[in-house]
């Protein structure tokens, strides 16, 4: 089965494939793992500045949007975990 590309980025080696509702983001990685290079888990928003509002209207720790070629916003869960929210 051929999954449909919704977003890739080859010079950081990572790809967004369609599967069902939820974007399935694969990153190539290193021989050797760095533990604050990528979130472990991510969401996606149809409007990251939407949800980037509405979590901080929450008591959400956020960090400020960040745009590449796409969008993304690092939030935290209420034991520390680094999560990402990403549009593209």
């Amino acid at each position: 089965m051929e999954l449909p590309v919704l977003f890739d980025d080859l010079k950081n080696n990572l790809i967004v494939l369609k599967l069902g509702e939820t974007p399935l983001t694969l990153l190539k990685a290193d021989t050797t793992y760095e533990r604050s290079r990528q979130p472990h888990f991510n969401f996606f928003s149809e409007n990251i500045a939407v949800t980037h509002s509405q979590l901080q209207n929450k008591d959400v720790t956020v960090k400020a949007i960040e745009t590449y070629d796409s969008m993304s916003s690092f939030v935290y869960d209420l034991i520390g975990n680094k999560l990402e929210v990403c549009s593209f």
